[in-house]
């Protein structure tokens, strides 16, 4: 069983593309990021959870998992100021660590609720700065309308390694760009789906610029997701209570 586990979590933790799931982080940790849709009773009890963009060969992780998230205490949404049954995106940030008995620990250090993208292509890498070597990081400030398409992008954050002027014009439009094609899966509340307010960070990389930026950023004391993960920053819901971590 450790070996079957072992090697479920290796696959978790392999490297995926633009808004993937899991990066390496050493040895005996990784990060694991996780979404699924919600359901939630009027009262705040979890009714319903399907995992998304998950491999069935993780489902030993995210059954354990889940029997873990319907012990949490949750506020649903409100329509007109009263409790109403609510379908909301769960995302988790995981680490994961490997103990002295060859077992794992997951500590979940942020879970967020809130409106999860349904389709997103990355970005194309500007070819002239591609040539160039050039990288850059960006954060997009994304609004959503009642059917989850994005109707106003911006650049919020932006750094990079080129003092080409333009570069930053050629990142950044290849972002915004992007956008235009991105759906995202809305809160619904007692029937009504709700527009919603996103975070988007989106790294282009030809070298390790953006793992030093990256790294300068934690530093900092940023909270870092993966490029291309969303953040909703206006949940209809709360999460009252949780667990902090479970060992498999």
């Amino acid at each position: 069983m450790k070996t079957l586990i072992t090697r479920t979590l290796a696959v978790c933790l392999l490297a995926v593309s633009f808004a993937g799931h899991s990066t390496s982080s050493g040895k005996d940790a990784g990060k694991i990021w996780l979404r699924a849709n919600i359901v939630l009773d009027a009262s705040g009890k979890l009714t319903s959870i399907e995992w998304l963009g998950t491999k069935p060969s993780a489902q030993f992780v995210t059954s354990r998992l889940e029997d873990v998230v319907r012990g949490w205490s949750f506020e649903p949404g409100k329509l007109n100021g009263v409790p109403a049954i609510t379908n909301t995106g769960l995302s988790l940030d995981i680490t994961v660590k490997k103990t002295a008995r060859d077992t794992f620990v997951l500590n979940i250090d942020d879970a967020r609720t809130g409106t999860v993208y349904k389709t997103q292509d990355p970005p194309s890498y500007p070819g002239n700065q591609a040539r160039m070597g050039a990288s850059a990081y960006i954060v997009l400030a994304l609004d959503t309308d009642q059917a989850g398409k994005v109707v106003s992008a911006t650049v919020t954050d932006y750094a990079g390694n080129s003092g080409n002027r333009s570069s930053r014009r050629d990142f950044e439009a290849a972002a915004l760009n992007a956008v235009k094609s991105w759906t995202y899966q809305p809160e619904i509340v007692g029937g009504q789906a709700l527009a919603s307010k996103l975070s988007v960070p989106i790294s282009f990389c030809m070298d390790s610029w953006c793992a030093e930026h990256e790294r300068k950023l934690a530093a900092s004391g940023k909270d870092l997701v993966p490029s291309g993960t969303s953040v909703a920053l206006d949940s209809a819901v709360k999460i009252l209570t949780r667990t902090a971590s479970v060992e498999i």
